[in-house]
This record gives C-alpha cells, structure tokens and sequence, in this order.
C-alpha cells in the first residue's frame, strides 16, 4: 500500500510526495522521513502510517497539534482529500493504488517511488495560509439573518426631549388667593446679610475660625456657594488621585522589544522558561545572523551565558544543523559561559543565517532552560601561509605564557594573557589539519587562565557585597568599579555582573 501527500497551500502549492513504507514520521530533526524546518514544527510532530488495510495520522505530542479537516487530533483514520495542517504546513491526503507492475498512480499517471528517507521538505519559505474569520460569523446565518443582526447592533435609542422650564408660580392664576399659595409653598431660606447679633451668636457658639465660615456660608450668593463647593469637591479628587498614587505599588518597567538579530553587541535580556526570563520561549528562540566579511576566512563564535539547563536538553541549531549540545550546568557555578565556534560550512554570506538555541523535549512541558549574553564573535584570519599563521601563534602564545607568571604583578596580566592564549588557538584553528601540538598547547593554556579569572571575578565580587552588608555604600562602589580594571573588555561576564551590582544597588 502507498499514499501520496500533496501541498495544499503555500508557494509550492501542488508539489506532490509519494511514500511507499508503511509508516512515515515528519518532523524538525534530521532523523524523521519528512523534514520540515519551520519554528512551528515539533522535533517529532506527527507520523502517517497503514493498519488494517487503513490510513491513520497520528500526533506525536507536538507543541502546536496536528489538524484533520481543521480539527485538532490525536489519531484520526484518512480519507482521500483530507487536509492535513501541521503548523503554516497543509498537507492533502490521498490514497495510491498500485498496478499489476508494482509501478504506484497518482492523478492517473504513474511516478517512481521517492526515497522518502532523503527527502528534505522546507517549510520556512511557504507562505502561511490565510484566515477565513469564521468565528466572526454565527453559524448557519444568512446574507438576511446577518443585515438583521448588524442593524440590531446598531439600532439607536429614542432622544430625550429637552425639559421644558416651568413658570413662575407668580405668574399662574390658579384662583386662589397668593397669601395661600405662599403659605403651601416649602420655605425658603434667606440669603443677605446677618444683623450683629446674628453673626455675634455664631461666632460665640462655633469659635472665631469656624464662625467666620458659617458668617460666610450665610451671607454668600448661590453662584458663590456653588463655586465654592465645586472648588472643595476638586481638591478632595486631586487629594485623594496623589494618596492613590503614592500607595500604588510601582509597575514594573515594560522591557524592550524582543531582540531578533545577533551582532557583535552582546544582548542583555535572557530568554527560555522559567524565573528570570525576560522572554518566554519553551519551545525554541530563533535569531537571525548576518554573515558579511571581505575575508576570505572567518571563524565565527556563538557565545552566551546559560543557567538551569540539563544535560543535552538544548541544542544550539544553525540553518537547520546541530552544531552541540549543551552540557549540564555545573554545582560549582551559578552560571556557565560558553563560546560555541560554528563550521564556515553551514553559514551562508550575504544571507540571513538562522542561529537557533532548541529545546529538545518533545513537547518541552515545564522544563526550566535561560540563556542571555547572546553574542556572535567573528575573527577574519590574514592570508597568508600556514606556515606564517603558525609564526605569529607561536608569537602569541609565548606573550600570554609570559604574562600569566606575572599574572600577580599587574591587574590586567590573567585577562590579557588569556587573551594571547586564545589568538594563538584561533590561528591555528584557521591552518589544515593535522594541527600542530602548539594548538592543543594554546586550547588549555586558554582554559586554563579562564580558571584563573573565574576565581578572580568571585573574589572582587564577594569583597564589594560585603561592604554592601555593612552598608558602607561608598566602598561598595570603589570594589565594583575595581572588577573593570581586571576585566577590561564586556567579552568577559564579570564585567556585567559588576555593572548589574552598581544599577541595582543605586551606587
């Protein structure tokens, strides 16, 4: 039995797959039969496979689902024309007989079978399918039913006829004598001036502040009384807008725009899952990278920092290749760093290179995972000989073995001698293989006075937050300030942890 899958939507829309074997897996990774490398397409998302002379799809857990006929499924039973949507990807579903000469028909003409296992299908370059906006429409309503409901909704209420102001009850003749009128209509209270006595008894009986308020109430016009009561109604609104606004706790300050290009600037804000993350990402956070050198030769690092992260649980992918997996931050560091050189082979200049850290859980679930610190390093190597590139190595690497003996003389000597070692690694990283012993030399020299600095930073850092305890905030400052004269340059992270300590701690 064989079935054929077609595009049902996107730029290639009519492009045709035929498979053979019973059963075909379609996923982000290289070991699935149908690769679809697209940021919503699960690691293993779902697979098609035959039973009992039937056709099922199955979902494999996947983040976004699996939709039949746009419905979310787990395992549903396909039917020719079925479409099949896997994220942006739509998929129709039809079943291929086969022939006396085991040739397979589709659309009424025969094809030869594809090896499905080297099939590599791109979905990065489809174009998502466009919505329908169905939900806005009731269903089973009418051209009728929909003018009805768009004039309710839109129906006006009746006005308010403008109140007519009644007369002067003066002026109306009601047959009665005025004395009676007067003596049914509610009393009305004077408003003039208070004789002496009157406004003596107030003043006695409130007190002089007080009475001179009530002298004022009396004797004030209605327009006066009524300014008057405006003005107090606004102060007690205006009073209690500021109480509101000092007991209000202060909001949290919104953060950038989320970071979407990797340069030469390390980016500050952290992404993955979990607490501290400024950027939610469980699944996988994508950047682009633009590859531009006039070298003939580059090397190029990915270097981050990373924290709550399990052994290979994320895997750092460029344009669709594993490059390495994480490893399992250490007990001893609250942190790692990592400098990740990625092949000349799998970047593309001139093009947006796609750098992406991958979570590998299939679906990720709550898993904790932050990385932050994402920058790209690119070193451009001189043409010329590998013989001279060995030369200057050796130059560099005999400076930095110099510099680390004297590492306790001179605050900068341990990061400039890390420096050296790892230009002399770098050289040599750019001449043929075999490489000579001098590069395994430089590699753990490098590694070596990274040890070194890593003591160093715990050691400034712990002196400036201890004087932050005994609250002596001036040299608190002057330990802080102190990390930059070991750590130079942002290449290093206690540089930044010492910036953090200064803007957190209002120094």
């Amino acid at each position: 039995m064989a079935f054929q899958l077609r595009i049902a939507e996107g730029q290639e829309a009519g492009r045709e797959f035929t498979f053979e074997q019973h059963e075909v897996l379609i996923g982000r990774t290289s070991e699935c039969d149908v690769v679809l490398y697209d940021p919503g397409i699960s690691r293993k998302h779902c697979r098609f496979f035959t039973e009992k002379g039937a056709y099922f799809v199955e979902d494999m857990q996947s983040a976004n689902g699996t939709r039949v006929n746009g419905a979310e499924v787990k395992r549903h039973e396909l039917a020719n024309g079925d479409e099949v949507s896997l994220g942006a990807v739509v998929f129709s579903f039809t079943a291929v007989l086969g022939n006396d000469d085991d040739e397979l028909l589709a659309d009424g003409a025969a094809q030869p079978a594809l090896d499905a296992s080297t099939r590599i299908v791109s979905s990065a370059d489809m174009a998502r399918p466009k919505s329908r906006n169905l939900a806005l429409v009731p269903a089973g309503a009418d051209a009728t039913e929909l003018e009805k409901i768009e004039r309710k909704s839109t129906r006006m209420m009746k006005a308010v006829p403008t109140p007519v102001a009644l007369a002067d009850t003066n002026d109306i003749d009601t047959g009665a004598p005025r004395q009676a009128l007067a003596r049914a209509s509610a009393p009305v209270r004077r408003v003039g001036p208070l004789s002496a006595a009157e406004k003596a008894r107030l003043r006695r009986q409130s007190g002089e502040a007080m009475g001179k308020l009530l002298i004022f109430w009396a004797e004030a016009s209605t327009t006066a009384r009524a300014l008057v009561a405006a003005g107090g109604g606004l102060f007690v609104l205006g009073a209690l807008a500021v109480l509101v606004w000092v007991l209000s706790p202060p909001s949290a300050p919104k953060p950038p725009p989320e970071p979407t290009e990797l340069s030469s600037t390390p980016i500050q804000e952290s992404f993955g899952l979990g607490e501290g993350v400024t950027y939610e990402h469980e699944d996988q956070k994508t950047f682009d990278y633009a590859f531009n050198t006039p070298a003939k030769q580059a090397i190029v690092m990915v270097r981050f920092q990373s924290r709550d992260i399990g052994d290979k649980e994320v895997m750092l992918t460029v344009n669709g290749a594993d490059i390495e997996a994480l490893k399992a931050d250490g007990t001893d560091q609250e942190e790692k760093q990592y400098e990740i050189k990625i092949p000349a082979q799998h970047l593309e200049k001139g093009k947006p290179n796609k750098i992406i850290f991958d979570n590998m859980k299939n679906p990720p679930g709550e898993d904790t995972w932050r990385i932050w610190n994402v920058w790209v390093e690119m070193t451009a190597i001189p043409e010329v000989p590998a013989e001279q590139l060995q030369k200057e190595a050796t130059a560099s690497f005999e400076k930095g073995r110099e510099l680390f003996e004297r590492r306790e003389i001179g605050a900068e000597n341990t990061y400039q001698a890390y420096r050296r070692f790892r230009e002399a690694w770098l050289l040599l990283e750019a001449t043929p293989d075999p490489k000579p012993e001098l590069y395994g030399q430089a590699r753990d020299r490098m590694r070596e006075a990274q040890r070194e600095l890593d003591k160093l930073c715990q050691r400034l850092l712990l002196g400036g937050r201890q004087q932050l305890a005994l609250k002596r905030y001036v040299e608190a400052r002057a330990a802080f300030e102190e990390v930059k004269r070991f750590f130079p340059r942002k290449d290093q992270a206690c540089r930044g942890l010492a910036d953090w300590e200064l803007y957190s701690n209002d120094l």
